[in-house]
């Protein structure tokens, strides 16, 4: 499979809303190595902090960037192997791979993965800085319940999404519906009354609901934190209906996936370390043997960590840039996992110097010819005679 890059917010996910596009922007474009970034509104600072933090006897880099709404957003990488390499969250990548989490989400109405439940706060620790240092400050946010929404039936297939007085498919439902309830009803919230979560309006006190969560279980529940919210099932919707159209025609399924996906699965940049070196170790756990398998990439001067620590050319190669998909949210993840089963199933490959999809009769094909980017053929050429005239 292709890299990963996961960016998962810890509220939300969704990027219906343009302050929520507009953060995501913000948060690729300030990456730069972390494993965890937090987006701060009125930031006191210059509107950028970094430190580092020890993570079960590992070291880890954050940022604080400022922005329009609160959130934290965990970067989580998944190499070619399919492991992952990431914050250590509970619920999350417990196994460390992604084994059986595409199916668990498109099967989740027969397998039981979501249900509904009652919604509960998120209690999470947001940091604070002054004097140059980092505390962080108990935090409790109120939960967002699953208001509802008119669906219809497809006789052999998902059902549909409709906005109430929109005639036109909606894009995102959770903000589209949002809309429609405020210009009906006025702002909806949230009030716990003998345990029970009701949603009135403030134009109209007659108006009372049941509110509601859409709980995830095992392995989606890391990914959903604040629960699974009308965006992600709309999407969910449109995943099941491309894998059914897949089934008589894949280059038409495949071509639908990538435009309907496109606001969440973009193109992006990591480093070989992230998505080779720290995937790898997830998979065989024992640094020693992740540095033997190093030779595939003609890392060859260093046999124990202490060397591969001194060694300016294993620093080089895994600081090297290399193109991956970046996803946002659980959405965006789903999504790359649905591309790359659909770009599998044909014999279809991406070129490794400059990520590009490159014609192949079989997966032996690692490069582009002249005839299909002859910058990159040229460059390639030119390193190997390199490589050569260095032995």
């Amino acid at each position: 499979m292709r890299p990963l890059q996961v960016m998962l917010p810890l509220i939300g996910g969704g990027l219906g809303e343009a302050r929520a596009r507009r953060d995501a922007t913000r948060a690729c474009v300030t990456w730069d190595g972390e494993a965890r970034l937090w987006l701060m509104p009125d930031f006191p600072q210059k509107g950028v902090v970094v430190w580092r933090e020890d993570w079960q006897g590992r070291p880890a880099i954050l940022r604080a960037v400022a922005a329009e709404e609160l959130n934290r957003i965990d970067i989580y990488h998944v190499g070619e192997n399919g492991f992952v390499d990431g914050p250590p969250v509970p619920g999350r990548f417990d196994d460390l791979t992604i084994d059986g989490v595409l199916d668990a989400w498109l099967d989740w109405p027969e397998c039981g993965t979501i249900e509904f439940q009652e919604p509960a706060p998120l209690n999470l620790e947001v940091p604070r800085f002054s004097d140059n240092e980092v505390s962080y400050e108990g935090w409790e946010i109120d939960p967002v319940p699953l208001v509802t929404m008119p669906v219809q039936k497809t006789e052999d297939g998902p059902p549909t999404f409709r906005v109430p007085g929109q005639s036109q498919q909606p894009v995102s439902p959770e903000s589209e519906l949002a809309e429609a309830y405020e210009a009906a009803l006025g702002r909806l919230t949230g009030r716990v009354v003998d345990g029970t979560t009701l949603v009135t309006s403030e134009k109209d006190p007659e108006f009372i609901s049941r509110g509601a969560t859409l709980r995830a279980a095992p392995p989606l529940e890391g990914l959903f934190s604040t629960g699974v919210n009308l965006d992600a099932l709309f999407h969910w919707t449109r995943m099941s209906s491309v894998i059914r159209e897949s089934r008589s025609d894949l280059k038409g399924a495949l071509k639908r996936a990538r435009n309907l996906s496109s606001d969440y699965v973009t193109e992006g940049q990591s480093d070989l370390g992230h998505c080779w070196f720290l995937p790898t170790l997830a998979e065989v756990k024992d640094v020693d043997l992740v540095i033997q398998r190093a030779e595939t990439y003609r890392l060859t001067d260093a046999r124990t960590w202490d060397e591969v620590a001194k060694s300016p050319e294993w620093r080089n190669t895994m600081t090297s840039p290399i193109p991956i998909r970046r996803v946002w949210g659980p959405i965006g993840f789903f999504w790359a996992l649905v591309l790359d089963r659909l770009e599998n199933a044909q014999p279809q490959v991406f070129c490794e110097r400059c990520g590009m999809i490159i014609e192949a009769k079989t997966r032996r094909k690692k490069f582009c010819s002249r005839e299909e980017n002859e910058e990159c053929f040229l460059a390639r050429r030119a390193a190997d005679r390199r490589r050569g005239r260095a032995r």
